[in-house]
Formats: structure tokens, C-alpha cells, sequence
């Protein structure tokens, strides 16, 4: 939906008049405009005492409260004195949907998700929504580092919601390219936030296999927008659970990253390199079930071999991240089921 008219034109539109019917449709076409509830909260044309102000703040409050993890009973109770017909209604109820989201309510969630205008803003988030408040409408679970990078998104009330809104519409209809070049201005929007960026990356790498996405192109992307070593190290954790060998490849190429960057004395290197050598365990338990894999072994030792020389200034192996995952144990079997449809 195009915007009717921008927030401020409309705002005088409606300060202008005196007329209850010029008013009541500006009203309806603010609520159609309104991205963010700073936007009147911060508005220079409305003074504090105004009630579009105070409703404005409100919502943001209720926001902070349902977002920050408090859920504080007594701000989310001010939502009751907002008039039925308020500009900020459908908001009201993607609060509310995100309160019951944080308890664990699916039934409350759904009951919220219902009553906010799919023609509003908020609206415009209802199929993430929806995925979030149930795996029934779903055609599997979200990831808990899904639900990491969507909550933090959440937690930005500036957040490109039409592009987010444009992202999910291109995976689910195919549009890889699209997906990309949307999933590209995300990053960069938050570009002054690694923590966010990492987390919507993760969620990125958890659609691969669902959406039979390119993992060398997401791969190209993430290294574009976050660097080699940063997207060495999301793709392998995200990959994790479908492609135990190739992500532990990943998590190498990382460290060899790592090596010519902050170095081997850094703090952080031990726990890094003691999450390799756990990996390397799981590895080893899986080829036992599973028979050992030829290209695998090789990439492996070329990388094994960079590591033992951190000196070595050459690029390391990149593996290429496979596009089906033939080599599913038990436990990365039970996670492909949840893609059977």
C-alpha cells in the first residue's frame, strides 16, 4: 500500500479543521501512514499535552516495557484508556500480540493478531506474526535465532517495516534475487548495529534449506555486507543443525580469519578454538554413522593445515556450501523433518 500522504501533511490536515467529519478522515489516513509512534510523539507540530502525543507515548512506552523483557503490568495497563477508534488501536493489539509472544501465549497471540487492521502498518507483519504465534500455520518451527532476530527487529521502532514486509513476501514466493537485494538494505539499515546484523543473518542462513535458497550467493552477501570472518562465523553456527561438516569447514575458515586478525593471543581465541574441537568431536561421531566424505577430508586438512600455520597469509579454502544435505544423521534428520510439508 502506498502512503496516502505524508504523516506531517496529514497531521496539519487534521489540526487545520474544526469539522468532525475533515478530522475523522484525517485521522483515518493518519492511521494508514503512521510507521512508528515517535513519529507523533516527536511530532513539533503537537504540543506534549496533546492527545495524540500522550497516546503516541503510550504505545512507545508499552513497547520498551514488552521488548526490554520487564512486561511491566502497569505501563501495558495504560493501553486501556486508548479510545476504540484511535490511530494507535492497531498498534494497540501488535503490542498485545507481542506480550503474549514473550509469555508463551499462542492463543492470546492469534486473538491479538485478529484484531489489527491488515491495511495499517502493523498489519503489514501479521504473516510473520502468525508464524511466530503458532506451528500449525506454519509449515515448521521457528529457530530460536529466528525469533532472536525478529525480536530485535522488533525492538528498533524504526525498522524498515515495508522492506521487512517486501523480504518475507520474496522468500515465500521464490524471488531469490529480490530476497537478496532486500535482505542486503536490512543489513546495511543496521548497519550501525553488528549485534542485529549477526541475528538477522542467522535467521537468513536458518531459510536455506526451506526455501531451497543459494547458500554460496547468501554466503557472497554476507561477506559483502559483514565482512569474511563475521560471515564465516554466522553461516557455520546457522548451518550447524543441517550440515554438520560443512559448517565445522566454516567455523575453520573463520578461525583462520581470526588468526590474521585479532590473533591467537586474543582473550576470546581459547573459547573459540575449544568450540572447534567440540565440533570436531560431533564430526567424528557422525562419520562413524554415517561412512567419512571424500571432498570433506580434503577441505578439512587444507584447512587443519592453515590453522596449525597462523602465520600463512593465504586466503583459506572456502568451502562451498552444498545446496541439498545428503548426509543427514538421526539428529539432523529429526530437524529436516519439520520441512516436510
Amino acid at each position: 500500500m502506498s502512503p496516502i500522504g505524508t504523516v506531517d501533511n496529514v497531521l496539519k490536515k487534521f489540526l487545520a479543521s474544526s469539522h468532525p467529519l475533515v478530522r475523522d478522515k484525517a485521522l483515518q489516513e493518519l492511521a494508514k501512514v503512521l510507521q512508528s509512534p515517535q513519529q507523533l510523539s516527536e511530532s513539533p507540530l503537537l504540543t506534549d499535552s496533546h492527545i495524540l502525543k500522550q497516546e503516541a507515548l503510550i504505545i512507545s512506552d508499552c513497547l520498551e516495557a514488552v521488548t526490554n523483557g520487564m512486561h511491566e503490568d502497569e505501563v501495558l495497563s495504560s493501553l486501556e484508556i486508548l479510545p476504540q477508534d484511535s490511530v494507535f488501536t492497531p498498534w494497540k493489539h501488535f503490542v498485545m500480540a507481542l506480550y503474549a509472544f514473550y509469555h508463551n501465549n499462542s492463543k492470546g497471540m492469534v486473538e491479538s493478531i485478529q484484531m489489527i487492521d491488515p491495511q495499517s502498518p502493523p498489519g503489514r507483519l501479521i504473516p510473520l506474526l502468525q508464524a511466530l504465534a503458532t506451528e500449525t500455520n506454519t509449515p515448521r518451527n521457528l529457530s530460536h535465532k529466528e525469533r532472536e532476530a525478529w525480536e530485535s527487529i522488533f525492538r528498533i521502532q524504526d525498522s524498515p517495516v515495508q522492506t521487512i514486509d517486501q523480504l518475507l513476501e520474496a522468500l515465500q514466493t521464490g524471488m531469490e534475487d529480490l530476497f537478496l537485494q532486500l535482505l542486503e538494505e536490512i543489513l546495511q539499515a543496521f548497519s550501525h548495529d553488528s549485534i542485529v546484523q549477526a541475528q538477522i543473518g542467522f535467521w537468513a542462513v536458518g531459510q536455506l534449506e526451506y526455501y531451497d535458497l543459494d547458500g554460496n550467493h547468501l554466503m557472497e552477501l554476507l561477506t559483502h555486507c559483514l565482512g569474511k570472518q563475521e560471515a564465516s562465523r554466522i553461516v557455520a553456527l546457522g548451518l550447524k543443525s543441517l550440515d554438520l561438516e560443512n559448517s565445522l569447514l566454516l567455523w575453520m575458515q573463520f578461525l583462520v580469519y581470526w588468526q590474521q586478525g585479532p590473533g591467537v593471543k586474543d582473550p576470546a581465541y581459547p573459547e573459540l578454538w575449544q568450540h572447534f574441537l567440540s565440533w570436531k568431536t560431533e564430526v567424528v561421531e557422525f562419520q562413524g554413522q554415517m561412512g567419512k566424505d571424500k571432498d570433506f577430508e580434503e577441505a578439512f586438512s587444507i584447512l587443519e593445515n592453515q590453522l596449525e600455520h597462523p602465520q600463512s597469509q593465504h586466503e583459506p579454502e572456502i568451502p562451498s556450501i552444498r545446496a541439498q544435505y545428503p548426509r543427514v544423521g538421526q539428529t539432523q534428520a529429526k530437524q529436516l523433518d519439520l520441512f516436510a510439508s
